[in-house]
């Protein structure tokens, strides 16, 4: 899936919407306080002003606007409390790819 990372909320966690990067990280993704899958590239896409990450997550929490939060930083682990250095990173998921045109016009191929 794709997740799009709340503007507000990554710049916060230090991630820039308007600079290009790339971050291979896996962080945490939770629902309602529920570990339910991790990150597996994040990018910053200056032209869209957005954050996105690509993710692993549970199939009931797959579906395109279900609210989650990345837990941004580093952690024990996927089952444990995080450092007080982490921050809460709300994202919606959204299909993927992110672009309608890869989505409808890339698979009619």
């Amino acid at each position: 899936m794709t997740l799009e990372l709340e503007p507000g909320d990554a710049l916060v966690a230090g991630l820039k919407p308007d600079v290009c990067h790339d971050n291979y990280g896996r962080y945490r993704i939770e629902r309602h306080g529920t570990p339910i899958g991790f990150t597996v590239q994040t990018t910053s896409v200056a032209p869209l002003g957005s954050v996105l990450s690509l993710a692993l997550v549970d199939a009931e929490a797959a579906q395109p606007r279900t609210a989650v939060e990345v837990v941004w930083g580093e952690h024990p682990g996927p089952t444990d409390a995080p450092e007080p250095t982490c921050h809460s990173v709300r994202a919606t998921v959204q299909p993927s790819p992110y672009d309608h045109y890869a989505r409808t016009r890339y698979r009619a191929h």
